[in-house]
């Protein structure tokens, strides 16, 4: 097919995801750069007011994360990022893909700043995860996604820094996800385990554990439902004394 084509990018495109998932069955490196290969000339082009741009250059730069992820080269997360950038640019807010481009630019960010320690990187980060939880509705099924991320980024924030209002942050954050995640879910026990990580955080840092299980903390009725949870989630055995 001849690169004039109007269809060419789309089936390029195509070939790239498929090569990707081919990667993630097998593990074969060579399917995720001929997975890039595909997409880098799809989006080569695309000229630059079509409307699929910025679908390129996400779908691009999150390839091209995956293959940082595992070869740890540098360039890949730089790519990444340039392209997740441009992407997040070309987006007008109204529009319902920059609710996915802004959390995986934000989490290309977080890669480079646990290679670097740049806390631009993290604050960047931040930022824009926080974009895609104000622009999200309550409704929409990838909000809790969002309220995780918005936490985990706020959390790590906390670990390089030891700031307080990080933690809380965090809590409160990943509360939201707990609280709007169906029991049912998939997710829910991972959501919980984050949740409980930082609520261990937070009293490891404060260091009196008496609050952990002093009856008259506000927080206890909340702490012990979330444990609860935990254990009806990974335990289906799992039956409390008092249903007998």
């Amino acid at each position: 097919m001849a690169d004039t084509h109007p269809k060419k990018p789309t089936y390029l495109t195509e070939l790239g995801n498929s090569q990707e998932i081919c990667f993630e069955q097998l593990g074969d490196l060579s399917d995720l750069k001929n997975a890039i290969s595909n997409k880098e000339k799809a989006l080569e082009l695309t000229e630059d007011r079509h409307s699929e741009k910025s679908s390129c250059l996400s779908n691009l730069g999150m390839t091209q994360q995956a293959l940082y992820k595992c070869v740890c080269d540098l360039s890949d997360l730089e790519n990444a990022i340039l392209n997740e950038e441009k992407a997040v640019e070309l987006t007008d807010d109204k529009c319902s893909n920059k609710l996915m481009y802004l959390p995986d630019l934000g989490i290309s960010q977080g890669l480079r700043f646990e290679h670097f320690s740049d806390s631009f990187d993290l604050e960047d980060a931040i930022s824009n995860a926080d974009k895609a939880v104000q622009l999200t509705d309550d409704e929409h099924l990838s909000k809790p996604r969002h309220l995780v991320n918005l936490g985990s980024q706020h959390h790590r924030q906390f670990q390089y820094l030891g700031n307080m209002s990080n933690l809380d942050q965090a809590i409160f954050w990943l509360e939201k996800a707990v609280n709007v995640t169906d029991d049912g879910h998939p997710k829910k026990p991972e959501r919980l385990l984050k949740l409980g990580d930082g609520q261990n955080a937070h009293f490891k840092h404060l260091g009196d554990m008496s609050d952990l299980i002093d009856d008259a903390h506000p927080s206890k009725p909340s702490y012990l439902s979330h444990l609860e949870q935990t254990k009806l989630s990974f335990m289906p055995w799992y039956c409390p004394a008092d249903s007998f």
